[in-house]
């Protein structure tokens, strides 16, 4: 706690030193953690002001057509085939290195293949949209419904294609440990999209506008968080058609497909439950599952705010060759997460009865095996999640996508066998057994032994010195 309260301040530290980058990584690492949650509070009370906003002005139909629309987001997320991560991974590195051209380069060549993807998007949506039925494929009734179909997608899209070659300036922030800067201009733009939302009904636009609203003003902050970033913070780093290069594009390409697949796999692992559920188990049983476990994981998504930020920090130290604060810095995190989710785990499995009745009542079936299965789940996708933090800094991503796979393969094929066999803990304690045994075990034993070399290297370092 000591060492947390020594680098809370807004001043940087010198870092010409060991300790000044040790303690200059940390503080940078609080204020993205301590930005991101702002901007997640933001979120939440947008969402909340919105949400009666818009359902009192749109009804039912409509609104539910705006919610289908926006669903396909989550498969529109993998659009940028995982080049964001391989930018926070590359940038990380230059950081480390003091190496303003490498970043420049890589940049460049993300830039310009998102906006290639974005190009090849909009070309394909624009020949298979007019053929496309919208208000069938919704299967919206009233009139204005069925008229706003089409163009409420448009939008929608369009919104989503302008943001994705922007989408990379959060990353390259977060690849120079600055995520706060993103975080603040998120916060920015989830105030002013309120505003805006409340002028559109004012106005009594049409679905459409109020597409445009909630989807392009992120697209706007990200367009202005770039202006400051290329314009101000670090004009060096102004994408150049000069810098393209074939073989650094090869391998953008290359490990950002190791990303995509990585995303993928984690969809399916932690997201395919309460499809199983559902198939196996019938629709009601889904209720029983899903509930207690929006429970859990509030803690996850909050250590994952201060998880996210040690990424960069852990690339950068890497690359200085600060091996051993990133291997202390490790050890610490993962601890820290294991301790902090296990005793949250514990009060949930005590007082899961209680706190469920208070919350939605008898709708939920309480069962202890679930509970306690969801516990131990819980604490240990966070460990996983710690560990991998490391693994994706120091470049592991081969690594990680081959137990990625292999887990989600025979993760899904247990949670089926289960479901039928045992019931709802089946499920969650088929994902703990082969999360267990195919990713919290490779990640151990490799992180043991590079920990081993790295104080043997050491050891001898002293020994010749």
């Amino acid at each position: 706690m000591s060492t947390i309260l020594s680098v809370i301040r807004l001043r940087p530290f010198d870092t010409s030193t060991i300790e000044g980058r040790s303690n200059e990584r940390l503080r940078r690492v609080f204020w993205t953690a301590a930005a991101s949650a702002l901007a997640k509070a933001v979120n939440t009370l947008t969402i909340l002001v919105t949400v009666p906003i818009t359902l009192g002005y749109l009804g039912a139909e409509r609104y539910g057509l705006w919610m289908a629309i926006a669903a396909f987001v989550v498969f529109l997320g993998f659009a940028d085939l995982g080049i964001g991560n391989v930018i926070l991974n590359l940038v990380s590195e230059a950081n480390g290195k003091n190496d303003v051209e490498s970043a420049r380069m890589c940049i460049s060549n993300a830039f310009f293949m998102l906006i290639g993807i974005c190009l090849s998007l909009a070309l394909l949506f624009m020949l298979v949209y007019p053929y496309v039925g919208w208000a069938q494929f919704f299967n919206v009734s009233s009139s204005i419904a069925r008229e706003e179909a089409g163009p409420a997608v448009a939008t929608f899209v369009a919104c989503f294609l302008v943001n994705l070659p922007l989408s990379i300036i959060p990353r390259i922030q977060m690849g120079y440990q600055e995520g706060y800067l993103s975080s603040v201009w998120q916060g920015i733009s989830n105030l002013f999209g309120l505003i805006a939302l409340i002028v559109v009904i004012h106005l009594k636009a049409g679905l459409p506008w109020l597409v445009l609203v909630i989807s392009g003003v992120p697209a706007l902050g990200n367009a202005l968080n770039g202006i400051s970033l290329f314009g101000f913070q670090r004009p060096w780093l102004i994408p150049r058609r000069q810098d393209l290069n074939g073989l650094l594009a090869k391998q953008i390409v290359w490990v950002g497909f190791l990303f995509l697949i990585l995303q993928v796999t984690n969809a399916i692992i932690y997201s395919a439950d309460n499809i199983i559920i559902a198939r196996i188990l019938g629709p009601e049983a889904v209720t029983d599952y899903a509930v207690p476990s929006r429970l859990f994981i509030i803690l996850p998504n909050f250590l994952y705010m201060f998880l996210a930020p040690l990424w960069p920090a852990y690339g950068e130290a890497s690359a200085r060759g600060d091996d051993s604060w990133a291997i202390k810095t490790l050890v610490r995190a993962t601890l820290a997460t294991f301790g902090l989710c296990l005793l949250a785990s514990l009060f949930l499995i005590v007082f899961g009865k209680q706190i469920l009745q208070a919350w939605v009542g008898s709708v939920v079936t309480f069962s202890l095996a679930l509970m306690i299965g969801l516990g131990v789940w819980t604490t240990l996708q966070a460990v996983i999640t710690a560990m991998a933090m490391f693994l994706n800094a120091i470049d592991k991503i081969r690594f990680r996508t081959i137990f990625a796979l292999l887990t989600a393969f025979f993760a899904t094929l247990a949670k089926v066998v289960l479901a039928g066999s045992v019931g709802l803990p089946g499920v969650v304690w088929g994902n703990i057994a082969v999360a267990a045994c195919l990713t919290l075990m490779p990640y151990s034993i490799y992180l043991t032994k590079r920990f081993a070399n790295n104080k043997k290297h050491s050891s001898s370092a002293s020994c010749s010195a």
